[in-house]
């Protein structure tokens, strides 16, 4: 009974033949421990553990982890079927992906049957009004009613996803991974950058890498003998800007490529998707990165990043070449944090280290962002001294103003009275706060993180008091409006109000106000413009 184990665990992990002989040999002579093991499904559990812990004899992990009989039976197809192949290598791609299919789900039901109804009619829409498609689908979404799009909930692609379809697709990968510029990839590169069916939690489109690879079989020859991967990807993406517009278009869920396909157009986010898939199919390692939130502006940003040497070349995909992008030109846009998309859960991530019952926030609840903020810009690892709100907990959060809020740009661990975050973005404020029941709870005061990876404290004091002289909300404007009320704030463990002043002309003159502190200006209109500042030695810099 256990050979039927061992030949599983040979040939989806990769296992030396031998090492794992011995492994069973161990085992069987362990067998008398059995009384301290329930029987069944948590002895086979140990089985599977122990041949994981022979690492030395090992070849690089792409194991399938999950017992046979976890397996779906889908998958245990796919698993056999490339048992046979005289690619070994398909075998490994092939666990890689069912080992990590557990995270991978997508939305279904009603709801979904809904939006796939109005799409197909904003399709049927003249190409010549392709930019007139927001308010177009405005209007179908109306004409349906309020109770638009309907219930939905989250399916595990392995209840959807066919052994045939993830058979076509390791093939595709394979002859992806054959292109001249795309063989220096490692076996794990390739699983990365390359071998994935999707990138997001989108539903899956049926042979999506081939329509693509039959689509640009004109690649290979406008190579010609080049085996430059830049090269590839210029030429990609000169195809892509004349086929994908960018601009607003409302989304509800991640869309798959039969959908970006079919309408070729959609925001920076379904751009960099629609490239990915595009890139992946040529052979060409893309992948889609992205900051939550800016750090000193409002929004955030995805875009395409080119692995180059190892290294990310960043490009937003139908719009800029790779390392001609306008990602750190405009308005000097700076990050706390980049992400990475990845197929696979990650190590070191929040998810892997939460408490059992503990709450987080769900911009950082996904286990499979990988944090690559380094690869951009310098960082800095941040410890400080916090309050002791509550004992039971295990993690503080470093956030950003953004859009009117402090928002959690990263986690770090807490000990004691101090709290450590690993690999911040320089030159931003950033305030300590906990998370408790949807909550964030002020830990400490805000600090900036200095250009050079000092610190320091803004502690509110209103022993200094100075004039203050301001005509916007923010470094881009917009200027202050005679008539307008304007409320200045500063924080003090939350934003406090200190005056309430209606513009008479286009500078606002506050008198009294605190020097050392961190200030807000506010009014009703675009707000989405406003800014937090510090005015030290009436030296006034935006934040």
């Amino acid at each position: 009974m256990y050979w039927g184990y061992l030949l599983l665990a040979v040939l989806a992990n990769g296992i030396d033949l031998l090492c794992a002989l011995v492994v069973l040999t161990c085992y069987c002579s362990m067998k008398k421990l059995s009384c301290f093991f329930q029987k069944g499904v948590v002895k086979y559990l140990f089985f599977i553990q122990l041949i994981w812990c022979f690492s030395c004899c090992q070849r690089p992990k792409q194991a399938v982890s999950e017992k046979k009989d976890d397996i779906p039976p889908e998958m245990q197809l796919v698993l056999q079927h490339f048992k046979k192949d005289p690619n070994p290598l398909k075998i490994k791609a092939a666990g890689y992906l069912v080992k990590h299919m557990a995270a991978q789900w997508h939305v279904a039901g009603k709801g979904v049957d809904n939006y796939q109804m109005l799409f197909s009619e904003l399709l049927r829409t003249d190409s010549s009004q392709k930019k007139h498609y927001e308010e177009i689908w405005d209007s179908l979404t109306r004409a349906f009613g309020p109770d638009f799009p309907g219930p939905v909930k989250r399916v595990n692609d392995t209840q959807t996803l066919k052994a045939q379809e993830l058979i076509t697709h390791i093939d595709a990968s394979f002859i992806a991974w054959q292109k001249p510029w795309c063989k220096h990839l490692s076996f794990n590169e390739f699983c990365e950058y390359i071998l994935p069916y999707k990138l997001i939690n989108e539903s899956f489109s049926k042979n999506w890498m081939a329509t693509i690879q039959n689509r640009y079989h004109w690649l290979g020859d406008s190579m010609k003998a080049s085996k430059d991967v830049y090269r590839a990807c210029l030429l990609v993406n000169n195809d892509l800007k004349s086929k994908f517009t960018i601009s607003a278009f409302p989304t509800i869920w991640d869309s798959s490529f039969d959908d970006l396909d079919a309408i070729k157009y959609g925001k920076c986010f379904q751009a960099s998707q629609y490239t990915a898939y595009v890139m992946r199919a040529m052979g060409i390692p893309v992948v889609m990165d992205f900051t939550p939130f800016w750090g000193n502006m409002n929004g955030g940003h995805d875009w395409d990043a080119l692995i180059y040497n190892g290294k990310p070349i960043p490009f937003v995909g139908s719009e800029s070449d790779p390392g001609h992008t306008k990602i750190d030109l405009a308005f000097q846009r700076k990050r706390a944090k980049v992400f990475r998309k990845m197929y696979a859960l990650q190590d070191s991530t929040l998810v892997t280290d939460v408490r059992a019952g503990e709450k987080i926030p769900s911009t950082l609840s996904n286990g499979r962002y990988k944090d690559v903020t380094d690869q951009y810009i310098p960082v800095s690892d941040v410890t400080l001294k916090i309050n002791d709100y509550q004992p039971q907990q295990a993690h503080a959060y470093l956030c950003v103003f953004n859009r009117q809020h402090w928002v959690p740009a990263y986690w770090g661990t807490v000990d004691g009275d101090e709290a450590s975050f690993k690999k911040m973005g320089r030159d931003l404020i950033y305030l300590p706060q906990y998370y408790n029941n949807g909550l964030f709870i002020p830990a400490g005061n805000p600090i900036i993180l200095k250009h050079d990876g000092s610190t320091v404290e803004i502690k509110y004091a209103d022993t200094k008091n100075t004039t203050l002289k301001i005509d916007k909300k923010g470094p881009q404007g917009p200027n202050t409006k005679k008539g307008t009320e304007y409320e200045l704030y500063c924080w003090k463990n939350g934003w406090k109000l200190l005056q309430v002043v209606k513009a008479s002309e286009n500078k606002m003159v506050f008198k009294n106000v605190p020097e050392d502190a961190l200030f807000w200006l506010h009014s009703d209109d675009k707000a989405s413009k406003e800014r937090i500042f510090t005015n030290f030695k009436n030296n006034l810099e935006w934040w």
